[in-house]
């Protein structure tokens, strides 16, 4: 039996399998021999025979013309109750769509009118590249012998040598590009007569002719520039450069579908000669001085420009306010070879896909504010509501955040500055219509859950219980916690109003114990304080020590120990284990911020959220269950004031002074400022509260990018987290097992890639979620920013890998205030740790 047979009886059966009955129409009778090589003997009569097929008994029944009389015949064998499956053969006969006797059998079973040459072609390929077979069946009567005669062993045809050379390739798209990539196998496929066969393949699939008396290397120059040339011009929109006119072009569709084919293959498996022949071709042909209109580019970026014109004109978008746009076209373009080959061009495709989205949310947010009289508790509401304006703030972070962390400036200032002007006119806005929200409430946040409730409300009461405390931690940071920690048992986030001033002397105090029942600021010796149950709490030491009379069990941890120190270590801490209130207080966002440095602080904040949601974890491994994570005051976080925006303070006798608010006792109110007594706040005091009305500043020392103090709604509203998270079992067979590649000793560049491979696992055949940081002392300093060939969650920072396959995954180190990290691959349920690599030193600048 040959190959031929084989496959055609192949065929049959699976749709016999399949559908049972299978009506074979073949209109030039031309699959006639196979039926008498099934049957042992010429068809004739219209009669069923039972034929064996690979171990199918099947009925055979042969048509001699007549449909009524085929009809009758097979009519008693499908009626059975357990019929046997059934091949009627229509020889010369075309199915009859609308009147067929056999209507009935063919809508009950299987159509099945199969072409020889298509056919062929299949099983030809196993021993023929396409060009050969293109010869082979150029004639209009090529028949059932004739393949057959093909595909025997003695036929003395050459076989396809290109097949044997390049046997990897597992089509003719992957031959050619392999041909293409590997110009050193030239004297191979000489030596073996392949140099043909190549041209019988470029001009049979792709239809360009060549000269059969030129050598390898200008075939291969013509390829190249006909496959990068013709993927281009197929996907311009509009007349193509004069230079790539020149070039031939194919004149079916199916060659230029091949031409896609090859070029696809091209990039795939040989990356890094496509890389150089396209930068050639481009340069040859004065490609990317064309001044070709980017919007006509298409979806493929096949030259290096067409990526670089197309960031370049999604700026100008942004710039134009053309958001939407914008984001669709980086959504078509931010994956492509020439960015998936380099990080720094992933990140300037990352910043503009955060501009377009923060220029979206800009616009939305600017059209929802409410026109007319509305509630603080219902601006607060349309504030931290599922699809709210904290969307806004959050999608700013990030934006500024990458950008702190990038090795190079965006190429795109001018639309950077665009969306920067945006989001300063809506928070501007925003700011605004709070306040006299505000004003006219009486200053009153009813409705809203009041900051010095939480301890009473939320902590106490509650059983043991991890009291974390972050200074300046903004509400939209707590959205991103709660992502984080969404595996968690019991997972609720609130919003609550601070206490007035927003600083943290007041509103860290705000958090203490009893100051549910009474709370007030003061004048204690000269220094701003808050009271607390008739004591006066001005810094941290005195909360410290207020706490420990209410609680004497307390155990106080800074974020930054606790997540350095081993679990061991944290065990022997005096009255760990039986402490009723674990106090975790973090600085780092308002300590950052405050020092001017803007660059840092944008890093830290990137990590601080992380850095939170691992100490939760870390308490939990310790038997830790209940946790309650809440913030003094949120704050502004935008760029330098310009000078318009920055107002001389009220002067007269002065408490205390920060950038959005003075204390103080008399004074005067400044143009685009408020001033609030002491009594209408709610305070027994005589001191006076002054704010600006908008987002501008006072002339007073400290940082003219990141604030405090004030009524904005960034300021004002903060997260309270309460979570439940019972101790995750970590077993040695319950973790999959990850392997990390590319892993750098030395870092110069804040972004590198790594490889990230997970194993076939017969305990693990599900995708594996995994958690690649950085870390350093314990702390978080960089995490994930994006993968290649898996799925990357933004959220979360996790990346998916498929068992058995591999991930590229970018690493972004997000603070540099350090010598050295660790490369940690992390379970996200469990935080159980699947790799460790040694320390990466950190040379930032040099190379």
């Amino acid at each position: 039996m040959h190959a031929f047979h084989q496959y055609i009886l192949d065929q049959l059966t699976e749709r016999l399998n399949k559908h049972r009955v299978v009506v074979w129409y073949d209109p030039r009778a031309e699959f006639r021999p196979f039926l008498q090589d099934v049957l042992g003997v010429e068809p004739s009569g219209c009669r069923i025979q039972t034929i064996d097929f690979d171990g199918m008994q099947v009925g055979v029944c042969v048509s001699c013309g007549s449909l009524f009389e085929i009809k009758f015949v097979v009519e008693p064998q499908v009626e059975m109750d357990e019929p046997q499956p059934l091949l009627i053969y229509m020889p010369a006969a075309r199915p009859d769509r609308t009147e067929s006797p056999l209507a009935e059998l063919e809508q009950a079973g299987d159509t099945y009118e199969p072409q020889l040459k298509r056919l062929a072609r299949n099983v030809l390929r196993h021993q023929y590249s396409d060009g050969q077979i293109d010869d082979m069946l150029a004639s209009d009567v090529v028949s059932y012998a004739d393949v057959v005669g093909l595909l025997a062993e003695d036929d003395g045809r050459q076989k396809s040598m290109l097949k044997v050379i390049f046997a990897d390739a597992r089509d003719n798209g992957q031959l050619l590009a392999d041909w293409i990539g590997q110009p050193e196998l030239d004297n191979m496929v000489q030596e073996k007569a392949g140099g043909g066969e190549i041209l019988q393949l470029a001009r049979s699939r792709l239809g360009l002719e060549l000269d059969d008396t030129g050598d390898l290397a200008d075939a291969r120059r013509q390829v190249l520039r006909y496959v990068l040339v013709g993927e281009f011009r197929g996907d311009y929109d509009g007349e193509p450069p004069a230079a790539a006119a020149m070039i031939p072009a194919p004149a079916k569709k199916e060659q230029q579908k091949f031409i896609g084919e090859v070029a696809v293959a091209l990039r795939r498996r040989h990356p890094e000669v496509y890389a150089t022949l396209a930068d050639r071709v481009e340069s040859e042909l004065g490609l990317s001085s064309s001044a070709l209109p980017p919007e006509r580019l298409g979806r493929i970026d096949t030259f290096r420009f067409e990526e670089r014109s197309l960031l370049c004109y999604v700026g100008q978008l942004i710039v134009d306010h053309r958001y939407e746009e914008a984001a669709q076209l980086v959504a078509d373009h931010r994956r492509s070879f020439w960015t998936d080959r380099d990080l720094r061009r992933q990140n300037q495709w990352e910043v503009c896909r955060w501009m377009a989205e923060l220029g979206v949310l800009a616009r939305e947010v600017r059209r929802t504010l409410p026109a007319g009289n509305l509630g603080p508790a219902a601006w607060i509401e349309r504030y931290t509501g599922v699809d709210g304006w904290y969307r806004l703030d959050l999608t700013q972070r990030r934006l500024e955040c990458l950008v702190a962390g990038m090795t190079e400036d965006p190429e795109c200032e001018a639309a950077l500055n665009r969306v920067r002007a945006d989001y300063e006119a809506v928070l501007q806005e925003m700011a605004t219509g709070f306040l006299n929200s505000l004003r006219e409430a009486g200053w009153s946040t009813a409705g809203v859950l009041n900051q010095s409730r939480t301890h009473t409300d939320l902590v106490a009461g509650g059983g043991r219980t991890a009291y974390f405390l972050v200074d300046s931690l903004r509400y939209e940071m707590g959205v991103e916690l709660r992502e984080q920690l969404s595996d968690a048992d019991e997972l609720a986030l609130a919003a609550a109003a601070a206490a007035i001033p927003t600083i943290t002397p007041i509103s860290m105090a705000a958090l203490m114990p009893g100051a549910a029942t009474s709370f007030t600021v003061t004048d204690s010796g000269g220094e701003l304080a808050a009271s607390v149950d008739g004591s006066p709490l001005p810094g941290l030491q005195a909360r410290q020590k207020y706490l420990k009379s209410r609680v004497p069990d307390v155990v106080d941890l800074e974020l930054g120990r606790l997540l350095g120190m081993a679990p061991s270590d944290l065990r022997k801490r005096k009255n760990f284990d039986n402490a009723s209130l674990i106090v975790v207080r973090s600085q780092d966002i308002d300590a950052f911020g405050e020092t001017g440095s803007n660059h840092l602080a944008r890093q830290v904040m990137d990590t601080a959220v992380g850095n939170i949601a691992r100490a939760i974890r870390k308490l939990a491994d310790l038997g830790v269950e209940r946790f309650v994570i809440t913030a003094d005051h949120g704050h502004l976080f935008t760029w330098a004031k310009e000078e318009s925006m920055r107002m001389d303070s009220p002067g007269g006798q002065t408490l205390d002074l920060h950038r959005r608010c003075w204390i103080g006792r008399g004074g005067t109110t400044p143009a685009g400022a408020v001033r609030i007594n002491g009594a209408e706040l709610g305070y027994g005091t005589d001191l006076d509260f002054v704010f600006p009305s908008g987002i501008s500043v006072f002339r007073a020392g400290g940082d003219l990018a990141y604030h405090h103090g004030g009524l904005s709604l960034q300021e004002l509203v903060i997260p309270i987290l309460v979570v439940r998270m019972a101790r995750r079992v970590k077993t040695p067979h319950g973790l999959a097992k990850v392997a990390v590649s590319d892993v750098p000793t030395t870092l110069t560049n804040r972004t590198f890639g790594v490889t990230v491979s997970v194993p076939v696992d017969i305990f693990h055949p599900e995708p594996i979620s995994v958690r690649p940081v950085l870390l350093h002392g314990g702390v978080l300093v960089g995490e994930a920013g994006m993968a290649l060939d898996a799925d990357y969650d933004q959220k979360t920072h996790c990346v998916v890998v498929q068992p058995g396959k591999s991930a590229r995954v970018a690493m972004f180190l997000q603070n540099d205030n350090c010598d050295k990290v660790r490369l940690i691959v992390l379970d996200p349920a469990t935080d159980a740790v699947l790799f460790q690599s040694n320390d990466i030193q950190i040379r930032l600048g040099t190379r």
